[in-house]
């Protein structure tokens, strides 16, 4: 019923028509061609001026005709519709799938209402006059009316002008060239590696082509080392390397080429989070932090680094937002522990909010020669600028507790010792958790 309507609908437009018939913008080239194959229907309806006004020229084609470019130039920009158009309520996507080419000329043609956008239509593609770029549609609000194409032109990419003079001058296109290279589809597998070094790997298919395909992978946008799928047909297996800042979380996406293109076949982000808190003393410790995988509500894994030896991992629960964790860790020689902490995304360990390091230094001596009195010393963390938390323990009981002096480094803390002959050692603690400084023996 809608294509029989069309030239009803076009008579009943053009006799509204009341202005002195239009001229061709002189800046616009001549030597486009028209952009729709095999028909020319168009109404002279520009009037963007008005309240509600039209900014284009409706030109009608029965549903799925073709439409081709008609300059030379890219692809400014193709916006392919998620939503519809209320005709009641006159509400939802009024534009429907909309192509925009911008001529060698500098100027910008914006195609509405399509049905199908070519799958080679990404933005920033090559395009050549003449050459198919999709179908006349009714998407949009043009689902309460036929099939047509909503035609602009934009002179230098800054002024709109009346479209209808340059399509009534165009000469019709002749066959378009069949559509631009495939479109690769793939899936994403799963990555590996860990702490800014790894993989992303997973299947790749390029219809028509036989034989491997360039892949490459992208960090929060940043192209890495191109490699290739496996040979054949069909899905094709790839791997592919990237390098990503320990800094900061990121996507992790993946590229196929098509001969003319690099075109993103999927995306993978990394764990973020950061520390809260250490525990413990000693010989084992505990680090807790959140940790989080955007889009992600599965189960996390998450595990420490101590001074680059790999603990034990934890499981985090699904959900969503900032999840709590909590860690073990076990100490790796003597002196300052750097505890870091990783979250597992997909195979692939990215660091989630830096490293703390625990204290290090000595307990050189006690003032007096018996009973109670003070323990000195001195102490510091790699990263920490401030009084580091000292206190003493009598036969591992824990004495007040001060703070060493953030400038000399050095601390004087005191205890207290009953009669006999007592273990005084010296705990230092940062972030929470207690690293022994030394011990020494003394009489009360």
């Amino acid at each position: 019923m809608r294509k029989v309507l069309a030239p009803v609908i076009v008579a009943a437009l053009a006799a509204m028509t009341v202005l002195p018939p239009p001229t061709a913008h002189a800046a616009v080239p001549t030597t486009n061609v028209f952009p729709i194959v095999g028909v020319r229907s168009c109404v002279d309806n520009f009037h963007p001026e008005e309240p509600d006004g039209h900014e284009g020229t409706d030109c009608f084609a029965d549903l799925g005709t073709p439409l081709v470019a008609v300059e030379s130039g890219s692809v400014f920009r193709a916006e392919r519709a998620t939503g519809g158009w209320d005709c009641a309520t006159q509400t939802g996507d009024r534009s429907g799938n909309t192509v925009s080419i911008l001529g060698a000329s500098g100027t910008r043609y914006y195609y509405g209402h399509l049905d199908v956008i070519d799958s080679w239509v990404q933005d920033g593609v090559p395009v050549t006059k003449g050459q198919r770029i999709g179908t006349v549609g009714e998407t949009g609000n043009a689902i309460c009316s036929v099939p047509h194409l909503h035609f602009q032109i934009w002179d230098g990419n800054v002024t709109l002008v009346n479209p209808f003079p340059h399509l009534m001058a165009w000469p019709m296109p002749g066959t378009p060239p069949p559509p631009g290279p495939p479109t690769p589809t793939g899936t994403i597998t799963g990555l590996s590696g860990a702490n800014g070094t790894g993989t992303i790997h997973g299947t790749v298919d390029l219809p028509t082509h036989v034989g491997a395909i360039g892949i490459r992978a992208l960090v929060s946008g940043a192209a890495q080392t191109p490699t290739q799928s496996a040979s054949g047909s069909g899905n094709r297996a790839f791997t592919a390397p990237f390098t990503a800042p320990v800094t900061a979380a990121h996507p992790i996406c993946v590229q196929a080429w098509n001969g003319a293109i690099w075109t993103t076949i999927g995306c993978r982000n990394t764990a973020q989070g950061h520390l809260t808190t250490l525990g413990g003393a000693n010989a084992a410790g505990t680090a807790s932090g959140l940790v989080r995988i955007q889009g992600w509500t599965g189960q996390i894994g998450v595990r420490l680094v101590v001074n680059d030896v790999v603990q034990p991992t934890t499981v985090v629960s699904g959900g969503t937002g900032d999840r709590p964790f909590t860690a073990t860790f076990a100490r790796q020689g003597t002196g300052s522990q750097r505890v870091c902490a990783q979250g597992n995304s997909f195979g692939y360990w990215h660091p989630t909010g830096g490293c703390w390091s625990t204290a290090t230094g000595t307990f050189s001596s006690m003032s007096g020669t018996s009973g109670p009195g003070n323990a000195l010393g001195s102490v510091s963390a790699p990263g920490w600028s401030q009084g580091i938390m000292v206190r003493a323990t009598v036969d591992g009981a824990a004495q007040p507790f001060t703070y060493s002096n953030p400038t000399t480094r050095t601390y004087s803390t005191p205890f207290s010792v009953p009669a006999g002959t007592h273990q005084v050692c010296v705990q230092a603690n940062t972030y929470g958790y207690w690293t022994t400084l030394g011990c020494k023996s003394r009489t009360g």
